[in-house]
């Protein structure tokens, strides 16, 4: 056409036919997805796709489609758009979605390098970057000390010191703001499992596994005030009470058990798993209380009777970490998957109706879950690394990446800025996790061919 208008020959490289066909079946699915018809959306994108694998629009598209409907982890999402580098790496528009994608998944050095170094010119990109409300994910500092894998964290009430607990016997306290350590509890003669600070943050209780005691410390001192022998086994976990006045234990005995602070008495236990209990926690409220088992399932009891409530089995191998979320309507579970023939490991129950959502995008095991303060988010800890959730959608947001093999351990801050994790290194991370969910990308996007025909 140009060169019938024209009389010369067009200066533009001739299009290549499947790009045009990859331009038009994306834009298609643009409109199709504006009409709210999804169905043939998504279709459009897969034939783009079909027609010209790296197409960048379609790419960007449908794998954010796919983001957002929890069906494509974000990690994935990222790993996808990079590798279209070596395609489209000397387009400035590959380099302003890519851009918007590190935008929402909170990494703020790759956005600042593709604003300063890429020759993108995006006002709105750039504005929502300087926005001090942007999502934030990226590690604050490292803890290092211990010299076996860390299996527990905890923050204090007030978010202002950090305890953990490792396979080196020791329990340590740790200045959240300067990383040091303040403070060393030894005691335990075997690996210690799990960690907790009393609500008024006075006192730390600790699991030592196979030494099979719990004990407990002031926080302000070195010396156990406290010990019990709670289980005939391993124990595995410990937790106090929301009002401070009783801790929860769970142990190789099959039970888990309450005790009074106060006294040390024993006051009752919650029986009926047929395996290790592997962690025991309360509902918010402390009327409830949720237990994992090695045989499969995690149950819910009524913390004042000891009855068992609801049971939900996941027919999986162990089942590792359980959480309450804030407001007691879902309970978080991570389990084992040995064989890499059950990739369900996260799931996410409906307390009332018992049904599950599983969290896709995680093959191997995981060792621990936890609940932002507002319930919006979660963490996973495993053999996949660590991850961070959107709830009750279950969509993958990113993997925070740092740890050096498998990790053991996580739990968000009081105030829900921060997440502390423990790993197979021996070391404990201090995660920035905040403003997700706080801006909104230009999706889905058009594609601009340059043809002459045009």
């Amino acid at each position: 056409m140009y060169q019938q208008e024209t009389g010369e020959p067009c200066p533009r490289e001739k299009p290549n036919p499947l790009e045009l066909r990859a331009d038009s079946l994306n834009n298609y699915a643009v409109s199709m997805l504006d009409l709210g018809r999804e169905a043939e959306a998504v279709r459009y994108w897969q034939e783009a796709l079909q027609a010209d694998p790296a197409h960048l629009e379609a790419n960007f598209n449908y794998g954010y489609y796919r983001w957002h409907k929890a069906e494509l982890p974000g990690s994935e999402f990222l790993t996808q758009m990079q590798q279209l580098e070596s395609t489209h790496g000397s387009n400035p528009e590959y380099w302003r979605l890519l851009g918007w994608v590190y935008l929402e998944q909170g990494y703020v050095e790759e956005v600042e390098e593709i604003l300063q170094k890429r020759g993108v010119r995006d006002e709105a990109l750039a504005r929502a970057h300087r926005d001090p409300n942007r999502p934030i994910g990226r590690e604050v500092r490292r803890f290092e000390g211990h010299t076996g894998w860390v299996n527990a964290v905890a923050f204090s009430p007030d978010g202002r010191y950090i305890a953990s607990g490792s396979q080196d016997t020791a329990v340590r306290l740790w200045n959240t703001k300067t990383g040091k350590q303040r403070r060393q509890f030894r005691g335990h003669t075997s690996g210690v499992t799990a960690v907790a600070f009393s609500p008024n943050g006075y006192w730390i209780a600790s699991a030592g596994g196979q030494d099979q005691t719990v004990r407990m410390w002031r926080a302000s001192e070195s010396s156990a005030i406290r010990t019990f022998w709670p289980h005939h086994w391993l124990v595995a976990s410990v937790i106090f009470s929301p009002d401070g006045r009783y801790l929860l234990t769970a142990g190789g005995d099959k039970e888990a058990r309450l005790w009074e602070v106060r006294t040390g008495k024993h006051l009752k236990s919650f029986v009926g798993h047929t395996d290790w209990v592997s962690s025991a926690v309360f509902s918010a409220d402390g009327r409830f209380v949720a237990t994992s088992s090695w045989d499969g399932s995690v149950r819910i009891w009524d913390a004042a009777t000891g009855s068992e409530q609801k049971r939900f089995d996941l027919n999986t191998w162990r089942v590792y970490a359980v959480a309450f979320s804030p407001d007691g309507r879902y309970v978080l579970s991570g389990s084992d998957n040995p064989y890499f023939n059950d990739p369900k490991p996260l799931r996410l129950w409906d307390v009332e109706s018992g049904e599950a959502k599983v969290f896709k995008g995680l093959d191997l095991g995981v060792n621990a879950v936890a609940f932002s303060p507002d319930g919006r988010y979660a963490l996973s800890a495993g053999e996949s690394g660590l991850r961070l959730w959107q709830v009750p959608a279950g969509r993958e947001i990113r993997a925070l990446k740092g740890h050096h093999g498998s990790v053991r351990s996580v739990v968000f801050s009081p105030d829900g800025r921060y997440a502390v994790s423990g790993g197979f290194d021996g070391t404990l991370h201090l995660w920035q996790v905040t403003g997700y969910g706080s801006c909104r990308v230009p999706y889905p996007t058009l594609s601009k061919s340059a043809s002459c025909s045009k």
